[in-house]
């Protein structure tokens, strides 16, 4: 039996997630379909947030009002979590350096081989 899983991701742009997810389509590490604001159906129930559903997934992600995440993979057997992962992490970057450079800070970013980040900053 699937149930819905939630995490605590305090994602509460979702224009700039919408952004992030973009990114990454662009780059070709994902494509999705953005749902937006409203209920969606799992496979055991609804869920109401904003939605969007990554390809290869077989259920939405909702981003709750709250910031948390809820969605239905099947333990990784109806979506894979690297995926979600991404875009976490893409979204936390686009975090980082959009209030690094509202305090006039230059940022530069640094991908390492294994897909790790570093954001440098400097004044």
């Amino acid at each position: 039996m699937s149930h819905i899983f939630e995490c605590k991701a305090d994602i509460k742009d979702t224009d700039m997630l919408h952004n992030a997810l973009e990114a990454l389509k662009k780059e070709g590490k994902l494509d999705y379909e953005w749902l937006g604001q409203g209920t969606e159906q799992s496979y055991s129930r609804k869920t109401t947030g904003t939605h969007f559903k990554l390809s290869k997934w077989n259920y939405p992600v909702c981003v709750c009002e709250d910031g948390s995440i809820q969605f239905d993979n099947y333990n990784g057997h109806w979506g894979k979590p690297i995926d979600l992962d991404m875009v976490i992490q893409r979204y936390q970057e686009m975090q980082i350096i959009r209030k690094a450079r509202e305090n006039g800070w230059q940022v530069d970013k640094v991908t390492a081989s294994n897909g790790d980040v570093t954001l440098n900053l400097t004044r």
